[in-house]
């Protein structure tokens, strides 16, 4: 199984996710089996209520590009500028004040 880990490795991430998606509709229409507990789960969890409109396509598409943007959101490593833990506490709005305060007074006792 490592062997098998390591040549994966090597490839695009994107690769990747194509190939898991890919093997994913393989095993949801390969196995009727897997088919039937999926879509019992499915229906047990409440994500096809109609009540919230779950049942159709474009509620999804609204919930996935808020988890996007979310997500995009939550990167703030990458979207700042400058240097030290502080200032991008500082430039981050989504950082609650006690995350901030703990983040900069750590950042300043390690430099000390």
């Amino acid at each position: 199984m490592l062997i098998v880990f390591r040549c994966l490795s090597v490839l695009p991430l994107r690769l990747l996710h194509t190939l898991g998606s890919a093997l994913g509709w393989v095993a949801y229409f390969g196995s009727s089996t897997y088919r039937a507990r999926f879509q019992q789960n499915v229906a047990q969890a409440g994500l096809l209520d109609p009540a919230l409109k779950l049942d159709r396509s474009e509620t999804w598409a609204v919930l996935a590009q808020a988890d996007y943007d979310r997500l995009q959101q939550a990167n703030w490593w990458q979207s700042c500028r400058g240097s030290g833990c502080a200032r991008m506490c500082r430039n981050n709005r989504s950082f609650s004040g006690k995350a901030q305060n703990w983040l900069t007074r750590r950042w300043h006792a390690a430099r000390a």
